[in-house]
């Protein structure tokens, strides 16, 4: 029995796709041109500057709100320290899972789910 599929793409880049079904999984190979890889690695740091921008962007303003409820004594209320629980929340949201969730976009691993 044959496991292997070839799939042609002719596209401007004429790019082929070659699948191997071994015990379930499936392992992507790309075939292109060295230029459009190049290419794609230009873009894919672009991407991830833009993405990392988010997370730093998110980082520093809810450090801005827990840094000004715990200054001013007159925003220690009950209200503003569930807004400072939320904003710890998004510090961890933006300290572990925006980094890897860029890694993981940029990157060349493709889930097949």
């Amino acid at each position: 029995m044959n496991n292997n599929i070839v799939i042609t793409i002719n596209t401007t880049y004429n790019t082929t796709y070659n699948y191997d079904i071994i015990h379930n999984q499936s392992i992507i190979y790309n075939t292109l041109n060295n230029t459009y890889n190049y290419l794609l690695h230009i873009e894919k740091r672009y991407w991830c500057l833009c993405l990392m921008i988010f997370s730093i962007a998110t980082l520093f303003g809810n450090s801005l709100v827990v840094l000004s409820v715990i200054r001013e004594r007159s925003l220690r209320n009950a209200t503003n320290w569930f807004i400072v629980s939320l904003a710890i929340a998004d510090i961890s949201l933006a300290i572990l899972v925006m980094p890897l969730a860029t890694w993981l976009e940029v990157s060349l691993i493709i889930f097949l789910f």
